[in-house]
């Protein structure tokens, strides 16, 4: 008689667990149905200021006209940023080249078709992601982690 009471137990268990599951799903896709939706890019608003961003730690502590004296010195700076991150995708696109330069054709082709591969594996993460379906994520090693700008 022990062991049908546990057979028992264990089975309801396994449905309120369904249930459960089910039911935290539904709240969950609800929740992202009814959010607001932000626009990817701001298409409108002028480069220097759509990218207007308190540096960390900062928005908690400033008041409204130390923020609008931060965006101000910001976009002063701005022209000068892009002119030199400019320079410095022309430096890492020349570097490239160099390296490239230093290949066999051979060797230049496995490098682009391993490339090819990399970008095609982050596209269908990136479609998989975007879709919300963690199940349906293939079963690669982890991509590793960006390297941030210095």
């Amino acid at each position: 008689m022990p062991r049908l009471q546990i057979g028992v137990v264990k089975g309801r268990v396994a449905w309120l667990l369904a249930i459960a599951l089910l039911a935290s799903g539904s709240m969950v896709w609800a929740a992202e149905e009814s959010a607001p939706s932000k626009p990817k890019s701001d298409a409108s608003k002028p480069k220097s200021e759509s990218r207007r961003r308190l540096p960390p730690h900062y928005s908690d502590v400033v008041t409204e006209e130390q923020r609008e004296a931060i965006y101000k010195i910001q976009d002063e700076h701005a022209q000068e940023i892009e002119e030199q991150e400019a320079k410095l995708i022309a430096v890492r696109k020349k570097l490239d080249d160099a390296v490239r330069g230093v290949l066999k054709a051979d060797q230049l082709k496995k490098v682009d078709e391993a490339a090819a591969a990399a970008a095609k594996r982050r596209a269908s993460r990136r479609s998989t992601a975007s879709s919300g379906s963690a199940a349906a994520a293939p079963a690669e090693a982890p991509a590793r982690p960006r390297r941030r700008a210095r």
